[in-house]
């Protein structure tokens, strides 16, 4: 079921590149009962279930449609989040800090069991990520040559995140040679067990406070048309 972004760039609607994304995420996430079903149907021949979501990373994190399907994916199936990183555009200490300012931010926004992955590892080892994350005194030393205000606020940052770092997952794989698949699934496998034994009871909270939602809506309609019902007679 896609949606076509390039008939929301035209005259009509007025709209330019991001809200033309933005708008069809939410169109998508309207119909993402369908998806479910789909899924719902295929999962006895399926191990897992690879959703991409749209480059724009604050379009899905930020919107109420990325909102929707995360939680309606993690109410009805074992959910794990995946963020990838580009590990050769990842290898300035800037550029590493502003990509681990964002795993953090979809990280508790989503609130899921995380998995960080180093892509590109055929091009460059991301050795060096894992030693700025276990060793942030490295990282801090790293960036002592670079005097700019945004080296001064990763050096800042690098303080704040280290506990990010702690319980974090991270693997190095490459989607072209295949490198580094079997570490990607046994965290996968961690991620699935945390998913069973620690979130399951928030998400069973969650069911039953969207049912109770639906309830009260529900009860508060009848009480309308029952006052409708009353004054038309």
């Amino acid at each position: 079921m896609p949606v076509d972004s390039e008939p929301l760039l035209s005259c009509s609607y007025h709209l330019g590149p991001n809200g033309a994304i933005l708008t069809s995420l939410n169109l998508f996430s309207t119909k993402f009962d369908q998806v479910l079903s789909l899924l719902e149907t295929r999962a006895p021949n399926l191990d897992y279930v690879v959703i991409d979501t749209p480059g724009q990373i604050e379009a899905f994190n930020w919107s109420a449609s990325g909102s929707i399907i995360t939680e309606t994916l993690a109410l009805a199936f074992p959910t794990i989040v995946a963020y990838v990183v580009d590990t050769p555009r990842s290898n300035r200490p800037v550029t590493f800090m502003s990509n681990m300012l964002y795993a953090c931010s979809v990280l508790y926004k989503i609130r899921l069991p995380f998995v960080l992955c180093f892509n590109k590892i055929d091009v460059e080892s991301h050795s060096f990520a894992l030693d700025w994350m276990n060793n942030p005194e490295k990282y801090r030393d790293d960036l002592h040559h670079d005097i700019t205000y945004l080296a001064s606020l990763s050096r800042s940052m690098s303080l704040v995140l280290e506990e990010f770092y702690r319980n974090l997952r991270a693997v190095g794989v490459s989607a072209a040679t295949g490198a580094g698949m079997q570490a990607f699934f046994e965290a996968l496998a961690e991620a699935k067990n945390e998913y069973n034994t620690d979130f399951v009871e928030w998400i069973r909270r969650r069911r039953e406070g969207i049912d109770m939602e639906e309830r009260i809506r529900v009860h508060r309609e009848m009480g309308a048309f029952e006052t409708h019902l009353r004054e038309c007679i």
